[in-house]
């Protein structure tokens, strides 16, 4: 996939992307980890995966590691049955947000551990 300043995304370097059942809406997880930035517009996943409902994110910058997680809310394909409220899910590695976003944060170099945390989210969200 490719737009603006990047060659190519991978979405397979956490979990990748997945369909799941009936009873789950689409999913999508990607690393942002390895492209020099200081962050990004999380909006630009919805764009890239407009499929998805879900989308799990690791980045890092020069003062964190971070894990955003998101819900679909532009237009109004996705039915509210899909609404997990993220903001727990992130509580559980020490971030927060609100129902339909959330964020945690890690200090530099905690990489691994993000990316754990990020597959462990995202597979909560699909099952």
């Amino acid at each position: 996939m490719k737009f603006k300043g990047f060659t190519s995304l991978s979405t397979s370097a956490i979990c990748g992307p997945w369909r799941s059942s009936a009873r789950k809406p689409p999913a999508t997880a990607f690393d942002l980890s390895s492209y020099d930035l200081e962050g990004y517009n999380e909006f630009i996943s919805y764009s890239l995966f407009p499929e998805s409902v879900y989308n799990v994110s690791v980045s890092t910058s020069s003062f964190r590691t971070k894990i955003l997680v998101g819900f679909q809310s532009l237009g109004s394909r996705h039915p509210p049955l899909y609404q997990e409220n993220l903001a727990i899910i992130c509580e559980r590695y020490g971030g927060g947000g609100h129902p339909r976003v959330g964020a945690i944060s890690f200090p530099t170099g905690a990489l691994e551990e993000a990316r754990k945390a990020a597959a462990e989210s995202a597979a909560e969200l699909k099952t």
